[in-house]
């Protein structure tokens, strides 16, 4: 039987935000003063959580006329019983430093997207599968990924949300808050 769980991810970020690597900027009472050259960016996730297999969708709406697609990245960054400081997470496909020899980014050409439940490190797969899933996202003690989207155009800003935004300062995102 299978439920869904909704992690309704809806926030309205300005396209002209932070591209990697220039600062960060965590104010969610943004003003578009340029209408002409920024779009709203909308971001939902969506977690389908079977018995045995599931998958995570991302749904990205006005994306900038200019883009080419996305980077979607995933950190499972947040405590759990069984790790309560949130270190031993999986970091293969956070687009950033990733785990051991896996360091992983889907890129989408399109939205939505969507990434099927692997069992194991060796089947994840770039753009298809994902080591994570519903129950680490729900998990014992609520949501534990940070999210990291990432436009492929010029200007290359940078969305993060989730359970520590922080995990991505290095690149200058803009947080995504009230999420």
């Amino acid at each position: 039987m299978k439920f869904h769980m909704m992690a309704l991810v809806s926030a309205v970020a300005l396209l002209a935000g932070c591209p990697a690597g220039t600062g960060s900027d965590t104010d969610t009472d943004l003003v578009d003063t340029d209408p002409s050259v920024t779009d709203d960016l909308s971001v939902s996730v969506s977690w389908d959580v079977g018995e045995s297999d599931g998958s995570v969708t991302l749904t990205v709406t006005n994306l900038p006329d200019d883009a080419l697609g996305f980077w979607w990245g995933l950190a499972e960054t947040g405590p759990s019983e069984t790790d309560p400081e949130g270190d031993d997470g999986w970091y293969g496909e956070d687009c950033l430093n990733g785990t051991g020899d896996t360091q992983l980014c889907h890129y989408f050409e399109s939205s939505p997207a969507s990434l099927d439940y692997v069992d194991s490190i060796g089947e994840v797969q770039e753009g298809s599968t994902t080591l994570l899933d519903g129950v680490l996202a729900g998990g014992d003690s609520g949501d534990r990924i940070t999210y990291f989207l990432q436009v492929d155009n010029a200007d290359g800003a940078c969305f993060v949300w989730g359970d520590s935004p922080d995990y991505y300062s290095s690149e200058g995102c803009t947080v995504l808050s009230g999420i």
